[in-house]
């Protein structure tokens, strides 16, 4: 499994709920049409994250994480059965113009990486 990560932060001066009617209106229905997506997440951060704890749960000890990457208003999962197919989408013209462009509407920032992952329930 590959999955596409995206950390986002909206426009500074965009409402919360004008970030979140974007996202999940036009640009949802925009990612939706990837070839070869598997599933798309949106996850949105209601209050913060203001603060990070990388802990290590072996030890419990902990240590704040830099403050570059907190303060981000939501995050998305693009998931793909195998790498091969996460380049498709990436390559494809809905990825790269539709989707591209429509990120200024409502983005104010992001950092983003496709990670292979395996996933198990517990």
């Amino acid at each position: 499994m590959t999955k596409y990560v995206a950390f986002i932060r909206k426009q500074p001066d965009m409402s919360r709920e004008d970030f979140e009617a974007k996202w999940l209106g036009g640009h949802a229905s925009i990612v939706k049409r990837f070839p070869k997506l598997r599933r798309y997440t949106i996850t949105f951060f209601q209050h913060g994250p203001e603060r990070f704890i990388d802990t290590n749960l072996d030890t419990r000890d902990g240590k704040a994480v830099p403050t570059e990457l907190v303060g981000w208003d939501g995050y998305a999962e693009i998931w793909f059965d195998s790498r091969e197919d996460f380049e498709a989408a990436h390559e494809s013209e809905i990825w790269a113009v539709e989707a591209s462009g429509d990120r200024s509407n409502f983005i104010g920032e992001f950092i983003s990486a496709p990670v292979k992952s395996e996933h198990r329930m517990l």
